[in-house]
Formats: C-alpha cells, sequence, structure tokens
C-alpha cells in the first residue's frame, strides 16, 4: 500500500513537472517544446483541462489556428461553461476570417460571464473589423468600464471614436491609452492623426515626434508628420519628412505617394521629374500581376459594367462631382458599381448606394482579392478616382481586374501605373504637350472633364460688397496648403494696387492660430497689414459656408493647384474667380471651368497680370453686379451643369475604350 502511494506521488510530481516545463517555454516564447511538454503531459492525464487550455493558447500563439481550434473545442466537448475558453475560442475564429462564428463565441462568453471585460473587448476587436463601429463603440466602452486599466480597449475605443467622427472623444480616449502604455508609438500615431483631423497642427507635431522618438526606423511616423506640415502650408518641411520616412523605408507606398502629391504644388511647369518619379511608384507598387487580365471584347449584347474604386464615395469633392455622372448615366446601356474603400459610410454613400446599380466594400481587403472580387462581377471598365490621395488602391490596378482600366477626377496628374490605360480630362485642363509626362493615354471629353452638382438651395446672389464697403474685398475658400509663398507674394501686389482692398480666406485649417500666425507673417513681409487680412473657419452648415461669398467681390485662385470645388461654388455664388492660365493640369483646372460658362476675360496670362484682369472687370460696378447676377443662371445654361449632357460624353468616351 505505501509503494503504491509513493508511486502515486512520484507520478503525480512527474505529471506536473510537464506543465511547469511548458509555461517556462511559454514565457520565453518556445512554442515547440511547450508543445511538446503540454502533449507528453495529455498522453499521461487527457482530461487535464489547464494542459488543453495551455496547448491551445500554444497553438494559437504559434499561428497554428486550426489546432488551436481544436484544442479549445475539445475543452467544450468536457464543459462548456468555461468562459475564457470561449474567449480564446473567438479569437482563433477571428483571426481565421470566420468574424459570425467568432461573435456567437464571444455571446456565449459573456452569457457565461457578464462583467468579463475581455469578453467585451474582444467582441469590440471583432465588431471594429467588420465595419459595425457603433456597436463596437459600446463594447469598448463597456470593457473599459469594467476594467478601467485596459490599454487595448481603450486604444480601440479611441481609434472606432475617430472612424466614427468622434474626433474629440478620441483625443481623450487616445491619450488615456497613452497614459497606461506610454511607449506604444502607435497610440501618438493615431493620436496625431486625429489631432490633424481637428486642425490641432501644434499638438499633433508634437505628438509624431514623440511616436518618432519611440520608434525612429519607422516610416509612418514621418509621413504623418509630412501631412500635419503640408497643411499647415510648410511644404518645404513636409518634403523633408517624407523623404526621411523614405530614407527609413524605401517601401513605404503611402509616404511615396504623399510626396508625388505635394510635388503638384511645386510648379506650374511640365516637369519630367514627376513624370519619372510617377512611373518610379508604378514600377516599385504596381507592377503588373501574372494574374493580370488580357483584353476581351464584351461578351454578348448586355449592359457595359464600369466600376469605380475610391476612398471618397461620403462627405468629399470627388463624391460631389462623381454624383452629376451618376445622375446623369444611361442605365438601359450601362452598369455602375461602386467599389468602396471607405471606413465610415454617411449620407451621401448611402444616397451614391441608392442611385448606382451596385456597391461592393473593399475596406480591409487585400488587392488580390479585391481584383478577384471585380473580375468575377465581370467588369469591362474600372476607374480609379483617387490617383495618390489618401486610401487609394492603385496597387489593385497592377491586377488589371478590368479588361479597360481609367483614372479621373481625384488626381490632377499622372498615376505611372502603367496597367491604367487611360485618364479621363480635356483640352484646356490637358492641352496636347499633356501627353508626353502621363503614363496614361489622355482622353479629352468635349464639354470639360467635369460636370458640377449645383445646391439649388444655396442663399441668393448678392450685390458685390465693394458697393457698400467702398473698398474691394478679395477672398479664397481653397485649402491653405494652396497658399504658397508664390501665392501670397501675387496676392499681396493684387491687394497693394487697389486701394484700402482686403482679402478675405476662408478654410477651416485657419481655426489653428499657428497657422494663422505663420499666414499673417507671410503676408506682412510682403508688405501687407495685419488690418487688411480677414479670416474664417469652419461655419455651421453649408448653407451658412456659401453665404460667406456675400462678403467678398472677386476670388482669387491659388496656383499651381487651382480650386476646384471652390472655384465651382464661388461662380454659383456670382462671384467671378481670376487665375493666371498654367501649363498643367493642377494649374489649368479653373481655367476649364472658366471656359465653359464663357468667362475667358477672368484668365490672366501671368500672375502678374491679375491686378490688370482685376481692374478691367472691377471699372464699371455696375457692371460687376451684372455679371454677378447672371453667373449662376449662366452655369446653369452652361455643360458644366448638364448631368444627361456629361453622362453621355462619358459614355462615349466609355465605348471608343472598348472599341464597341
Amino acid at each position: 500500500m505505501l509503494a503504491q502511494t509513493i508511486n502515486s506521488v512520484s507520478e503525480s510530481l512527474l505529471k506536473q513537472s510537464f506543465v511547469e516545463k511548458a509555461e517556462v517555454a511559454i514565457a520565453s516564447n518556445d512554442w515547440a517544446t511547450a508543445e511538446t511538454c503540454l502533449l507528453e503531459a495529455l498522453r499521461e492525464r487527457p482530461d487535464d483541462l489547464n494542459a488543453r487550455f495551455k496547448l491551445g493558447f500554444v497553438y494559437q500563439s504559434s499561428q497554428q489556428l486550426e489546432s488551436a481550434l481544436a484544442a479549445y473545442r475539445s475543452i467544450n466537448d468536457i464543459d462548456p461553461e468555461i468562459p475564457a475558453v470561449h474567449n480564446n475560442l473567438g479569437n482563433v475564429l477571428n483571426d481565421l476570417g470566420r468574424h459570425a462564428d467568432a461573435i456567437d463565441s464571444f455571446a456565449r462568453t459573456l452569457e457565461l460571464s457578464a462583467d468579463y471585460a475581455d469578453g467585451h473587448g474582444n467582441l469590440g476587436n471583432v465588431l471594429f473589423k467588420l465595419g459595425r463601429l457603433p456597436e463596437a463603440e459600446k463594447s469598448f466602452r463597456r470593457a473599459v468600464e469594467l476594467n478601467p486599466e485596459y490599454f487595448g480597449a481603450w486604444y480601440n475605443l479611441a481609434n472606432v471614436l475617430q472612424g466614427l467622427q468622434k474626433f474629440e472623444e478620441a483625443v481623450v480616449c487616445y491619450r488615456q491609452a497613452a497614459r497606461l502604455n506610454p511607449q506604444f508609438p502607435g497610440v501618438q500615431n493615431n493620436l496625431g492623426n486625429t489631432l490633424r483631423t481637428i486642425g490641432r497642427f501644434s499638438e499633433a507635431v508634437a505628438v509624431f515626434q514623440r511616436a518618432i522618438e519611440l520608434q525612429p526606423d519607422v516610416a509612418e511616423p514621418y509621413s504623418n508628420l509630412g501631412g500635419v506640415q503640408s497643411d499647415a502650408g510648410d511644404l518645404a518641411a513636409a518634403k523633408v519628412s517624407y523623404l526621411k520616412a523614405l530614407e527609413v523605408d524605401p517601401e513605404c507606398v503611402s509616404a511615396f505617394s504623399n510626396l508625388l502629391y505635394l510635388m503638384n504644388y511645386e510648379s506650374s511647369e511640365p516637369t519630367t521629374e514627376l513624370y519619372e518619379k510617377s512611373r518610379e511608384w508604378g514600377r516599385r507598387f504596381a507592377k503588373p500581376q501574372s494574374s493580370a487580365a488580357t483584353r476581351a471584347p464584351l461578351a454578348g449584347k448586355r449592359r457595359i459594367r464600369v466600376g469605380f474604386v475610391s476612398p471618397d464615395f461620403r462627405q468629399h469633392s470627388v463624391a460631389f462631382f462623381f454624383e452629376a455622372l451618376v445622375d446623369g448615366y444611361d442605365r438601359e446601356r450601362f452598369e455602375f458599381t461602386c467599389y468602396s474603400n471607405v471606413l465610415v459610410e454617411d449620407h451621401v454613400s448611402e444616397r451614391l448606394r441608392s442611385k448606382t446599380d451596385h456597391w461592393r466594400s473593399i475596406v480591409g481587403i487585400d488587392d488580390r482579392t479585391a481584383a478577384e472580387l471585380i473580375r468575377d462581377d465581370q467588369v469591362d471598365i474600372l476607374v480609379d478616382l483617387a490617383g495618390h490621395t489618401g486610401g487609394n488602391r492603385l496597387s489593385m490596378f497592377a491586377h488589371r481586374p478590368a479588361p479597360v482600366q481609367v483614372t479621373w477626377l481625384g488626381y490632377p496628374n499622372t498615376t505611372g501605373v502603367s496597367t491604367i490605360d487611360f485618364r479621363l480630362t480635356d483640352e484646356v485642363a490637358d492641352p496636347k504637350s499633356a501627353d508626353e509626362i502621363h503614363t496614361e493615354t489622355l482622353v479629352r471629353l468635349r464639354d470639360g472633364f467635369l460636370c458640377y452638382r449645383p445646391d439649388e438651395s444655396a442663399p441668393d446672389v448678392a450685390l458685390p460688397p465693394s458697393i457698400e464697403n467702398g473698398y474691394l474685398t478679395f477672398g479664397s475658400f481653397n485649402n491653405i496648403t494652396k497658399v504658397t509663398p508664390d501665392v501670397v507674394m501675387a496676392w499681396s501686389d493684387v491687394i497693394k494696387h487697389f486701394d484700402n482692398s482686403r482679402l478675405y480666406l476662408k478654410s477651416k485649417l485657419l481655426e489653428e492660430e499657428s497657422v494663422r500666425k505663420n499666414l499673417i507673417k507671410r503676408f506682412v513681409e510682403n508688405g501687407i497689414a495685419q488690418e487688411r487680412l480677414l479670416f474664417a473657419g469652419r461655419v455651421d452648415s453649408y448653407h451658412d459656408h456659401l453665404a460667406c461669398y456675400h462678403k467678398v467681390d472677386l476670388a482669387l485662385d491659388t496656383f499651381p493647384y487651382n480650386g476646384t470645388t471652390t472655384t465651382c461654388e464661388a461662380l454659383w455664388m456670382g462671384v467671378p474667380v481670376i487665375v493666371p492660365s498654367g501649363r498643367t493640369h493642377r494649374s489649368r483646372v479653373s481655367q476649364s471651368i472658366l471656359s465653359r460658362v464663357g468667362l475667358h476675360n477672368a484668365v490672366a496670362r501671368t500672375s502678374d497680370d491679375i491686378a490688370s484682369v482685376v481692374a478691367s472687370l472691377t471699372d464699371c460696378p455696375e457692371e460687376l453686379a451684372s455679371l454677378r447676377a447672371g453667373l449662376r443662371e449662366a452655369m446653369r445654361d452652361s455643360p458644366l451643369c448638364q448631368p444627361a449632357r456629361f453622362a453621355e460624353s462619358v459614355q462615349s468616351a466609355f465605348v471608343d475604350m472598348i472599341g464597341q
């Protein structure tokens, strides 16, 4: 009897030692040794749930997900009421992409233990991945309520709030996450992006610099710092940051795209530098893939299927102009599908969804899978609407999911992607010389490459404010990034030319004191007293935004990067837009718009001629008032505001592209 007892104790110690060895191996991430020890323990004692749970964790940590699934389920076969098992099982299912099953597992976790903070946090992770942000927010809030020290839940709650555009709340949550884990650079990076979004640039710069201190060998914070510097109008510093990001990581595709976008601000002259850089981007990040489809004729007599890819199917100027095409297209001849890369959809997304034939979200889907989806939809023509702007999917076009591929609208230059065949433009925006600096074939639409969808509820056109003020007020509602040193110099010369004149600048970026001070400094250095500068930020509604044009006699456009939406809005409010003629698309967009409404006399030959153009338009106050009063009707009657006519022009180009 004594011998049996001694043997039993020795056996127990031996079995325990396997689990102990496994724990030591787990602590050092030695998954192979841990697996061997746990399998030995289970060979001796198959019902040891602790060993099974640890084995599941080992498989999960070493990415042997199917084995982890089997291990956790084997525990449920013995005891189906352990919350931690259902929680880990949900995480494995989530990693396997089985999101619905993962949600069921987390629901079971919380059914067994309603106050299980990890269960709420992990459920939030799945809901966040699926884009179900309001539900994810609820889960994360419950998780941090149960465990105020839960770093991951605070961090992901902040990410969700950012996605829901609850930016001020997101800042609070990011700061809480940073308190809990001050060494985690991702918090600083995302906090910086949120601060940038709400125009708190000085804070954003400091936060990105902290992220760089924490992880100086990671490119993303440098690139994001460049974005803030660009927003604030410091293009030289932004370029340095983008180049530093590429020095740290030459494969940082977003930093390279940001650099290309920035180069559009540098000159209105056609340059081979940007063209060659764009081609380099295409060679490095959009090399044609072996899966690329070959050109094929349209099958049968079905409608021509056109797909549009964009991160901006939301409240955004791209959606604004795209909707004009959607309003006018022939649904009997064409079938439109939107491939949306929008994380958080809004009322504009819903409106576009209701007006097009199909809607597919490609958020979080890799390029190959997204291309297969488009190929399965048998799309004939695929149109990129982003170019090198944020959230683009240009690299997906390397898989050639459609026989014909096009870029249009979102970016004022070549993409450099060899598998994109055409770019939609017009003869004013892109004269013949532009052919030499594009990898795409330029297709020039007969009535312009834009169609404006005006707000019919806009305020009425007002008389020129100079009639009451006794002096001219110039205005620009463009992004402050476009107000380059050359623009400041040219505008300063105009203001000096007209006694007591004022310059009224409106941009959300001007809510940041440092941006205002920097802009004032630049004008003062060019001889303009601060008293002659008027600033405005965001207003309560779009109606109020348009009403601000009542304070402006004439709009001055930026160069070399013109406005587009701002030009159309000014004209709709009866405000002529003065722009110097450039030689590239980005510096000829406004000229293209003005030509559609017959305002050829608002185009200056060069920036030195702006004052003389202003003088010709303001020499007779009655004529300026008459011009303003008739501009809205002139726009409405022009090709710029006729969706059906514009759509027919685009459709005709599409038919030519596929050779039918």
